[in-house]
């Protein structure tokens, strides 16, 4: 559950997705999980990227530190290539997918254990031949990142 909010909060904040979309997958939780004390303060606080992000890594903290004890990667990698598979196949234009998929990378706060490990890793280097022209190997890495989990 975490670690999904995570990867659809950061979506929203690079702009790769609206902010509807985040706070209507927080609201399907909440109703699923009603007495979920952290759903209830999501629900309350999801306009503000900021509040919100602190909320969750309290909440990860709180129990047991940021450990991947309690993060699964696994989680994160295979929603995130899903989710920008989806948005790739969307038919946005491929410099604008680079330059927010980078800056993703530079947004993700665990990414710092695993910034290097792929599927992670291609957010940053992927979108380096587009700065010489070169659309097709840039689309043969994000292509190479989407299969990373099959």
């Amino acid at each position: 559950m975490i670690e999904k909010l995570l990867v659809l909060l950061h979506l929203q904040y690079v702009e790769l997705i609206p902010d509807a979309e985040y706070q209507e997958f927080l609201h399907e939780l909440f109703l699923q999980n009603p007495n979920n004390d952290l759903l209830l303060e999501l629900e309350w606080t999801a306009n503000d990227y900021t509040t919100t992000k602190m909320l969750i890594w309290e909440y990860i903290y709180s129990i047991g530190g940021y450990t991947e004890n309690n993060i699964d990667f696994d989680v994160i990698g295979k929603f995130l290539v899903e989710q920008l598979k989806k948005i790739y196949h969307s038919g946005m234009d491929i410099h604008t997918f680079g330059a927010k998929v980078h800056r993703l990378w530079q947004t993700f706060p665990f990414i710092n254990e695993r910034e290097y490990d792929e599927p992670f890793f291609a957010l940053c280097y992927a979108d380096d031949p587009l700065s010489w022209g070169d659309e097709a190997q840039s689309r043969e890495m994000y292509e190479e990142m989407f299969r990373f989990y099959d």
